[in-house]
């Protein structure tokens, strides 16, 4: 069985490949990541927004963010040298998890709630991170 996927319909998108990064973030979080979005750079305004670290190895940073009205965990991925070469053309990790929450939120299972993913690409069309 192929793997199923559902975007959500209620995403506000930034960026694009030829810029080299994407971001989507659904609407009811956008009031919260708006000041980042703003900026010249969103992606590295995002990745570098200070929270605690629950996690930070090698290729994979978790921070927790506290909002007036939300709290969020941000899972960065980060590709260095011939990993990004192994993902040209495949889709980010970041992507493939949310639209995964949105398929279990389809099928009525209980998941945390996917507020967006963004990937920036180098010049070859690899993925340097993703979050």
């Amino acid at each position: 069985m192929a793997a199923a996927f559902y975007s959500y319909p209620d995403e506000s998108q930034t960026g694009g490949f030829v810029k080299g990064f994407k971001i989507a973030i659904r609407m009811p979080y956008l009031p919260a990541m708006e000041p980042c979005l703003d900026q010249p750079n969103p992606y590295d305004c995002l990745a570098e927004r200070a929270g605690s670290v629950v996690k930070n190895e090698k290729h994979t940073r978790i921070n927790l963010w506290k909002t007036t009205e939300n709290t969020f965990f941000f899972k960065h991925y980060l590709y260095f040298g011939l990993s990004q070469l192994r993902t040209i053309g495949s889709m980010p990790k970041a992507k493939r998890e949310y639209l995964a929450l949105g398929f279990l939120k389809h099928l009525g299972i209980p998941c945390v709630e996917a507020v967006g993913w963004g990937a920036c690409w180098n010049h070859a069309g690899g993925i340097q991170r993703c979050f």
